[in-house]
């Protein structure tokens, strides 16, 4: 086959496409109008835009070192809106959708984790509330505050200051 039928068999293909009206509006029309739409709805604000911010609250019962640590790296974190709440409020701002999820640290916590980092002894529990509708929310929530948590909970044992080391 040369070039000569090659372009002859592209032409009448195109021919036979651009006759049938409803492939040129599926193949063209459609798809621009489906991104142009998707493009409205999820762009957001052109040039900067900021991180929504997961609103967040914090119940310490503990009122340690270790506690306030946690508090202030979940406070310093650009992904959570931390608010400060006794328990009864917390509860209430997760029922009425103000906070994802409510962090519930006990008495005891800091002490009690410092001695289970080396030992079988019981791990402290920290308590969620949460809305079960924000499993993602939640899900990220526990993976950071496991993390800050292991930083400082690590960092005060190992500290030779405090004589904690085992």
């Amino acid at each position: 086959m040369n070039t000569i039928q090659l372009w002859a068999l592209i032409r009448k293909d195109l021919q036979v496409f651009f006759v049938d009206r409803r492939a040129v509006l599926m193949s063209f029309i459609v798809p621009i109008v489906l991104a142009s739409f998707f493009g409205f709805v999820f762009g957001g604000k052109s040039g900067k835009s900021e991180i929504s911010r997961i609103p967040i609250r914090f119940t310490d019962y503990d009122d340690s070192n270790i506690s306030r640590e946690i508090m202030a790296k979940l406070a310093g974190d650009k992904a959570f809106e931390l608010k400060t709440s006794p328990l009864d409020e917390a509860r209430a701002a997760v029922l009425g959708g103000k906070a994802v999820v409510a962090i519930v640290l006990p008495k005891g916590f800091g002490a009690s984790a410092g001695k289970a980092f080396f030992s079988a002894e019981k791990k402290p529990e920290l308590k969620f509330l949460y809305d079960p509708s924000h499993g993602a929310e939640l899900g990220m929530v526990r993976g950071i505050l496991a993390q800050y948590v292991m930083e400082t909970v690590s960092k005060e044992v190992f500290n030779p200051k405090n004589g904690r080391i085992i």
